[in-house]
């Protein structure tokens, strides 16, 4: 015959007197996730690295515009705007450059090398006279003859922490297969070409290149039109020649600069991607800059590319508006509209790059936004610290000494900014999208602060935003849903969406301090107020809902992730825990009872899993399990253990 044994244990902490409520968070059983069909693989580069030589120019021959070849005349494209007569116009803020300091006079000094590549521009130093004054001007033969010379846009590179200018550059053109390249100076500007270089870079095509698969970007829902664009996998950006720099994130995306690149017009489709492979080239290797200047490129063709390292969706700070790039997001059209028209499939690439970018940011297309410069720029007409009142879809030359984007393309800004409003979903006064539309109806950026990650679609069915103050608000079926940091990154930790489905309530706060979100495939995720984050689902939810859940339960929140134990799963609480048998019973422990019953090995020892709530007796409190009972004494604050 089997007796009874006692065990005491002293010490104990008291129990609560009210012995029962709710439990935290229930261990939640394993999810099958069924593994998504491939998608056809797209088609695509693997890094390409273009060739880049550059040729000091100091020690080349000089001669004169007369002696250098035919004199075609400079494209002012790219400096100071000229009125019909060809003098120089100041601008607000900034006077012009002297007038003998700018390429395009007969008297003008020319160096003429060879130099093959189908991409070139001018480097210089930063300490080099008058290095920020002067303008230059660059043509190329090829097997078609010379070209005509184009004054190209210059500008400084700095050091990141002191804004020290260590080196002048121009912008790169693309001059399709040169052979031999003239660099061309005013004559009182001479003394640049002793110290500047000429870099060449060669970028040719690929097999790939004819036909690259665009992919879609996650763009924003409310856009009649999610543009697809080739990645810069595909079009065979090479990481390493950022050598390990990432380009800064801004706290938001406020104007959009659209731009041209300047050079010749003739590229074919096929070409687009080699241009651009010779520009990011040319950005890093010949101006030093971290990457390629423009968050987004197109051609003329129809063809958008994604510019910038950093993703589309996000505030990447580019390096094409000189002195306002912070809030800008740059977009620029292969080819030189100041010599010929946008062709319409161009258009229709700028439409649809800037609408992607109005839609993330909810970016008001006829509205204006002040900017301030943030430094004395090369071409800015904004001199440091003062105001520019921007168009939120503006043209380079709105804010910088240049001709930018062109005098066939700077008198269609209306027509981008009608095309952009409509595919972007803006209906005049507000944008369609169920985010931007809570997002303002709870005070918008006074409550959450300004976009910080664009809207863009996660998962199926499903757009997400996120706010600088790191809110976030998921749209879906289950309507517009207001969600913070630390449970939105739980849930995509635990699986997101094919786990626990979609957010069904907005994040609330618990009673007791804490927050929680409900999900449509019965969980909860809950995050205490000393930032443990757990999730609860099946009858352990159920249980703790029916004693108040996260409003009102004496359990509180959980504090742990559920776990499969001997008999069935636990969850611990802010209070106590919660069992699960596999018979479907639901049980609490908590107090003394609980410390004890997890000392003597909880449900792997000889107790076994909860049988019984804890009961209160005249002496104290009693709970019962599989294998004997835990009582405690309320006088002596003893616990003791009887086994079967």
């Amino acid at each position: 015959m089997k007796t009874s044994r006692t065990t005491l244990v002293k010490g104990t902490t008291l129990l609560s007197a009210t012995l029962g409520l709710s439990f935290g968070f229930v261990a939640l059983p394993s999810v099958a996730v069924q593994a998504p069909v491939p998608a056809a693989v797209p088609a695509k580069n693997g890094p390409i690295t273009p060739d880049v030589k550059k040729h000091a120019l100091g020690d080349k021959v000089r001669t004169t515009v007369q002696q250098a070849g035919p004199e075609t005349k400079v494209v002012q494209d790219s400096s100071l705007p000229k009125d019909a007569a060809g003098k120089p116009v100041a601008t607000p803020a900034k006077g012009t450059v002297d007038p003998t300091l700018e390429a395009g006079a007969t008297t003008d000094t020319v160096v003429d090398l060879p130099a093959t590549g189908n991409l070139v521009g001018v480097t210089w130093p930063g300490t080099t006279t008058m290095a920020a004054k002067a303008t230059v001007a660059v043509r190329a033969q090829t097997a078609k003859g010379w070209q005509e010379w184009q004054e190209l846009a210059i500008d400084a590179v700095k050091e990141q922490t002191t804004g020290k200018v260590t080196k002048y550059g121009t912008e790169p053109i693309w001059v399709d297969g040169a052979t031999r390249v003239q660099v061309r100076v005013a004559a009182s500007a001479k003394d640049l070409l002793k110290t500047a270089s000429l870099a060449a870079v060669t970028s040719r095509e690929t097999a790939a290149d004819a036909q690259l698969t665009p992919t879609a970007v996650a763009g924003a829902a409310n856009a009649a039109y999610v543009p697809s664009v080739i990645s810069r996998a595909g079009w065979g950006a090479n990481e390493s020649l950022r050598k390990g720099c990432v380009p800064s994130v801004r706290e938001t995306s406020k104007v959009v600069v659209v731009h041209h690149t300047a050079g010749q017009n003739s590229y074919t489709k096929a070409q687009s991607a080699s241009i651009i492979r010779g520009i990011y080239a040319y950005d890093t290797g010949g101006l030093g800059w971290c990457d390629v200047a423009y968050n987004m490129i197109v051609d003329k063709y129809g063809q958008k590319f994604e510019g910038r390292f950093g993703g589309l969706s996000r505030p990447v700070k580019g390096a094409h508006a000189d002195a306002f790039n912070n809030y800008t997001f740059g977009i620029s059209i292969l080819g030189n509209y100041d010599t010929t028209r946008v062709p319409e499939a161009g258009m229709s690439a700028l439409k649809q790059g800037i609408a992607m970018r109005l839609s993330q940011f909810y970016i008001a297309p006829y509205g204006n936004t002040t900017l301030y410069s943030e430094y004395n720029g090369t071409t800015s007409k904004y001199p440091k610290g003062s105001a520019y009142y921007a168009k939120n879809i503006a043209a380079h030359r709105e804010s910088s000494n240049t001709a930018c984007p062109g005098r066939y393309l700077y008198p269609r800004m209306d027509e981008l900014r009608d095309g952009a409003a409509s595919l972007a979903g803006w209906n005049g006064t507000t944008f369609a999208s169920p985010i931007y539309k809570r997002y303002v109806a709870n005070g918008g950026a006074d409550t959450y602060g300004p976009v910080h990650v664009g809207e863009t679609s996660v998962g199926v069915g499903m757009q997400k935003t996120v706010f600088l103050g790191g809110t976030r608000i998921y749209n879906s079926w289950a309507g517009a849903k207001v969600i913070g940091p630390g449970i939105d990154n739980a849930w995509w930790r635990l699986g997101g969406q094919e786990a626990y489905g979609v957010p069904t309530t907005d994040e609330r706060a618990a009673s007791g301090g804490g927050w929680f979100s409900s999900f449509s495939r019965g969980v909860d995720i809950a995050q205490t107020r000393y930032g443990q984050i757990s999730a609860i689902s099946g009858s352990l939810r159920g249980y703790w809902y029916s004693t108040g859940g996260p409003s009102s339960s004496y359990m509180g929140l959980p504090t742990a992730p559920g776990a499969r134990t001997t008999g069935g799963w636990s969850q611990t609480f802010e209070r106590g825990m919660m069992f699960a048998r596999y018979d479907g019973r639901v049980l609490r422990s908590e107090g003394a009872l609980l410390k004890t019953y997890l000392g003597s090995g909880g449900p792997a020892g000889q107790l076994g899993m909860p049988t019984s709530q804890p009961v209160a007796t005249v002496s104290g409190a009693t709970q019962f399990f599989d294998g004997g009972a835990v009582r405690w004494n309320r006088t002596t604050g003893v616990t003791s253990i009887s086994t079967r």
